[in-house]
């Protein structure tokens, strides 16, 4: 499909400054590489033939021949759809900011800091904060994983690239999993704390955590990966392509990405807040009880002091 774009002129850093009385024009070549990486709509072509992209750690310049510019319709008409931009899985990404070094290595070290004084302090290492540290753990995991990728750059020839790529899938899993375990842990704690065989059903609900939490995550990113290499073309449209064009999942690839990913975390989470909501209105209820008990008990004071009288 046709299109008319300008280019701008780059000023003596290489950043677009103003509009130029140049055109740019169709150009149908072959790929210039196996794979497109990704696709941006935010972009602008300077002069130079280069592709500047404006993303959240800035200003990413990727010259001549490690892109390519033509319209993407994802479902419907060609005329309504999107000029976009792809980039190539060669392209050199821009380096992250300093801010976000900072942010994710503070993360880190308060992750750690906390799991030490959880493992540190006698009166925290009971079943709740052992589930709290399981959930501290993957959180911890799945940062380190981040900070990998990125330091790699998502280079998909690294030996890093996709194993950590599928091991960030399992954190960010196991994490939203055990959070869930923490909310039922403290529903089911309040509503059932007056079970006459406790300590039986504690440890019951223990190994059930490690199965569903572990279990669970194993099985999402098992699946990922079976779908991903399988020889059905239905099966593959809906793999989570970890390693295709970046280590982690692609997220324009809007099945992988709904059915590995925002399913499970979103229902996770949707859980995690029903929980919530049955906890309160138990809390609810219990101190609506009390402050019956109360009453009640202030009423008999008041009718032995006069008897007494």
């Amino acid at each position: 499909m046709p299109f008319t774009l300008s280019a701008y002129e780059t000023d003596a850093g290489g950043s677009p400054a103003s509009l130029s009385n140049n055109t740019v024009l169709p150009w149908n070549i072959d790929d210039q590489c196996q794979r497109f990486w990704t696709k941006y709509n935010n972009f602008m072509l300077t002069t130079d033939g280069n592709l500047h992209i404006f993303t959240e750690v800035g200003e990413w310049i990727i010259p001549i021949m490690e892109y390519c510019v033509e319209y993407f319709a994802f479902d419907g008409p060609l005329e309504a759809s999107d000029l976009m931009a792809y980039v190539c899985p060669n392209a050199k990404p821009p380096a992250f900011s300093f801010v976000f070094w900072v942010i994710f290595t503070t993360s880190i070290v308060c992750l750690a800091l906390t799991l030490i004084v959880y493992t540190t302090l006698p009166y925290l290492r009971n079943a709740h904060g052992y589930y709290v540290m399981f959930y501290m753990t993957c959180q911890l995991m799945y940062f380190v994983c981040e900070m990998i990728t990125k330091m790699v750059k998502h280079d998909l020839d690294s030996p890093l690239c996709i194993p950590f790529g599928y091991f960030s899938l399992f954190t960010t899993l196991t994490t939203c999993c055990w959070l869930n375990v923490i909310c039922f842990d403290i529903y089911w704690t309040l509503r059932y704390n007056n079970s006459t065989n406790r300590n039986t059903s504690k440890s019951v609900r223990t190994i059930m955590y490690h199965i569903y939490s572990w279990g669970f995550s194993s099985i999402i990113v098992s699946t990922g990966y079976l779908f991903q290499h399988s020889q059905n073309k239905t099966l593959r449209e809906l793999a989570p392509d970890i390693g295709k064009y970046k280590c982690n999942f692609y997220i324009y690839n809007h099945y992988g990405h709904f059915i590995f990913y925002l399913l499970p975390s979103c229902s996770t989470l949707t859980a995690n807040l029903i929980l919530f909501l049955l906890t309160a209105i138990h809390c609810s209820g219990v101190k609506s009880e009390l402050n019956k008990f109360k009453r009640t008990d202030s009423k008999t004071e008041m009718f032995l002091f006069y008897k007494e009288r």
